[in-house]
């Protein structure tokens, strides 16, 4: 938040009090105002997913197409997936547990998102990864957090 800010305040640090108050409210109203307009965009094109998630989200689907997946068990909907190495230094192998939303690679941990291993398991479940992204990455969310609502 605060490099946020930063960049509102930018240019105005230098001036006196009124004019620097009068900036920072004409800059923050702006800054919420875009927000609120990308966030309307990706409304209109029903995105269900704020930008960064989207993108993040679709690389990692058209990275799991290189995983191999062997499942465990079917009710623990648990897996083992293998890469396939791209670059020549072999492939690793990473279990994956959908009941409990863990893969033992950690980005889906991190960050919240599936990781390619979890997605191309739930390929091989039936089962569409994108369920498993927290509604807090959601255009209704990103929409709650620009307009104040708590």
């Amino acid at each position: 938040m605060s490099e946020a800010v930063n960049g509102v305040l930018k240019g105005a640090r230098r001036l006196p009090i009124v004019p620097l108050v009068e900036i920072t409210l004409n800059r923050s109203a702006q800054y919420f105002l875009q927000r609120t307009a990308r966030a309307n965009r990706m409304v209109m094109d029903n995105q269900q997913w704020a930008d960064y998630v989207f993108r993040l989200f679709e690389a990692r689907q058209a990275e799991a197409i290189h995983h191999i997946v062997q499942k465990f068990d079917n009710n623990q909907q648990s897996a083992s997936v293998i890469t396939l190495s791209t670059t020549g230094q072999g492939s690793r192998t990473y279990v994956v547990k959908l009941r409990q939303q863990m893969c033992s690679y950690g980005k889906w941990a991190t960050h919240g998102i599936p990781c390619s291993h979890a997605i191309q398991a739930s390929r091989h479940f039936g089962m569409n990864a994108s369920n498993f992204i927290p509604q807090y990455f959601s255009i209704r969310a990103y929409k709650k957090d620009i307009s104040g609502e708590i």
